[in-house]
């Protein structure tokens, strides 16, 4: 560790547990990758594929739209 880093890492340990937490989310947010919205889509469309392809196959069954949004919401 550098000398730089480690008064950086006795400045942040000296804040608020609130800042620290503040600060910590702010830190895995810039580590984290963002994907394009392109590649999001063509995820969900491979996605989709790969379930109906299994519903064909009668490896998965259906459920009714208004039942899938009543079991997930009484999931959450």
């Amino acid at each position: 560790m550098t000398r730089a880093l480690s008064d950086l890492k006795d400045e942040v340990l000296a804040l608020s547990h609130k800042d620290r937490a503040l600060l910590a989310n702010l830190l895995v947010t810039s580590l984290q990758e963002t994907e394009s919205e392109e590649k999001v889509a063509a995820l969900w469309r491979r996605e989709a594929e790969r379930r109906f392809q299994e519903y064909k196959k009668g490896n998965i069954d259906w459920l009714p739209l208004d039942e899938a949004f009543e079991r997930a919401y009484r999931d959450l």
